[in-house]
């Protein structure tokens, strides 16, 4: 989602859960902060929320899946990329499939890469990632996402289309159930996710900054100068404008 996430696993006690968490937020913050420039923490807080059994699994995955489609940004849990749910399925369900004679030089490295880094139990940092995609087309772009998808995934399929029987019973649940998690107190603003879908949108097709981190990089007086073209170009509120920029309540509101 564009301000958190959620992640679904196994572990032998409440005490792994957190010491991962822990470790996995301060990991991505670090790397995070290091692209934009940016320091302190990215995450404010995290919830735990113990399941048992095929019923509350259920619950929970149909809960998970459904958050892009409660929170606006598609229909079907499926079509959201980063639901990853396509891709039990598929190898490149977002992408034109691969055709290895007309893959250009700098496609096929980037592809090469992406396997022999996974191969050596290597992550694609950001800095990789911008490394990897530098020079090619937008077609390739989207190739390439899927291929590090697929290659780094780690989402053990067939044990949640065990809990309905198959993929395409899982997917129906899913549509008519959008499940539950009301042990994890979380935040819901169901405009927020169109919201910032299109600031982001705008940020890059503006191209008057290079990515977020350059305006969080800027002047209070530039930042708040953005925040206004965002709020009367994207048609968004204010305090959506605010946390997309991360600028404090308590910074002016005019410049």
């Amino acid at each position: 989602m564009y301000n958190h996430y959620h992640i679904d696993f196994e572990a032998d006690n409440s005490k792994i859960v957190s010491r991962f968490i822990s470790a996995y937020c301060s990991w991505y913050s670090k790397e995070f902060n290091s692209k934009y420039g940016l320091s302190g923490k990215v995450f404010d807080k995290y919830g735990i929320s113990n399941k048992w059994g095929d019923k509350q699994k259920k619950t929970a995955y149909a809960y998970l899946y459904n958050n892009p489609v409660e929170w606006h940004l598609c229909s079907k849990a499926e079509d959201y990329q980063l639901n990853f749910l396509k891709y039990a399925m598929e190898d490149h369900p977002f992408s034109e499939k691969i055709i290895s004679r007309r893959m250009t030089r700098g496609f096929r490295r980037a592809a090469e890469m992406v396997r022999h880094l996974h191969s050596k139990r290597r992550p694609i940092l950001y800095s990789t990632a911008d490394r990897l995609l530098d020079g090619l087309s937008d077609k390739e772009k989207h190739q390439l996402v899927d291929i590090i998808f697929v290659t780094y995934s780690r989402i053990d399929y067939d044990r949640a289309v065990n809990c309905y029987g198959s993929y395409l019973k899982m997917i129906n649940a899913f549509s008519y159930n959008t499940g539950n998690e009301f042990d994890v107190t979380e935040e819901f603003d169901p405009t927020a996710g169109n919201e910032y879908r299109k600031m982001a949108h705008y940020l890059v097709r503006s191209k008057r900054f290079k990515d977020i981190g350059e305006v969080s990089n800027s002047s209070s007086e530039e930042q708040i100068a953005y925040l206004w073209e965002l709020v009367t170009n994207c048609h968004v509120t204010v305090e959506h404008a605010r946390r997309f920029l991360h600028i404090s309540k308590t910074a002016p509101e005019t410049v």
